[in-house]
């Protein structure tokens, strides 16, 4: 189903860009600006019908990679790397400060990679030009006497300068989009499906993602994903030869 939607999609997006770089003849200012909106809305409807796509599988209970042992500040690397013309495209700045070492994570890089991808897309798009979305990355170490991973937590921070997330609408967010009024929140929010598969990548590598926002305009909005870090000199296996366990169906929420 995914390949039949993307099909007519690609070609929709290829002619547009034979319009937008001049290549069937000249446009005026305002059939150019028309284009780039076409060939905007046509790029975020391949993101919605790609998560989809991937909602479908984990609902189907599909294990969607193999998780390995990774510096996290590369993952991010590439999905800000990847967000960058999108940003540049809508006149928005991309900030990055990360703690120079954070340890490694036990995931699946695309999965992560896809989950922040998400998050800075969705900032991206309520920013107007002018915009600032910051990516702040550190490593929380718990008191040794606490419950969880005594290794600490990779946390990441997408921050943006938006309109705000009304508190009554916060709780919706990352829902599926048949869960109570969680396609409406989102309608009125102009979010599709990119944060409940964020949502779904992270806890099923045993990590949560939450928002914070006063709602009030100006503002902007905070989300937050935290991660078990691996212990130095850590192996994966758990130390006993064995392969890393992969995240059952009950893990898939």
């Amino acid at each position: 189903m995914g390949h039949t939607l993307r099909g007519p999609l690609n070609a929709i997006l290829g002619f547009a860009d034979v319009l937008l770089y001049g290549s069937a003849g000249s446009l005026t200012e305002k059939q150019k600006q028309y284009v780039e909106r076409m060939v905007e809305a046509g790029e975020r409807q391949l993101e919605i019908i790609d998560n989809l796509v991937e909602l479908s599988r984990i609902h189907a209970g599909e294990s969607l990679g193999t998780p390995v042992v990774t510096d996290p500040l590369r993952v991010l690397g590439n999905a800000f790397g990847k967000m960058g013309p999108k940003a540049a495209g809508r006149g928005v700045t991309l900030l990055m400060d990360a703690d120079a070492e954070v340890g490694d994570v036990l995931v699946d890089p695309d999965g992560i990679e896809r989950a922040v991808g998400n998050l800075l897309s969705n900032a991206i798009r309520h920013l107007d030009e002018g915009g600032v979305v910051r990516v702040a990355v550190s490593k929380e170490v718990p008191p040794t006497d606490a419950d969880g991973p005594k290794s600490g937590l990779l946390k990441i921070c997408v921050a943006d300068s938006g309109p705000g997330i009304p508190e009554e609408d916060q709780s919706f967010l990352f829902q599926d989009l048949d869960q109570g009024d969680a396609f409406e929140v989102r309608r009125k929010q102009r979010n599709g499906t990119g944060l409940p598969l964020a949502r779904r990548l992270i806890e099923r590598h045993g990590g949560k993602i939450w928002v914070e926002s006063s709602g009030r305009k100006g503002e902007g909005s905070r989300f937050f994903i935290t991660l078990p870090l691996l212990e130095a000199g850590t192996s994966p296996s758990g130390g006993d030869g064995s392969e890393a366990p992969h995240p059952s169906t009950e893990d898939l929420g």
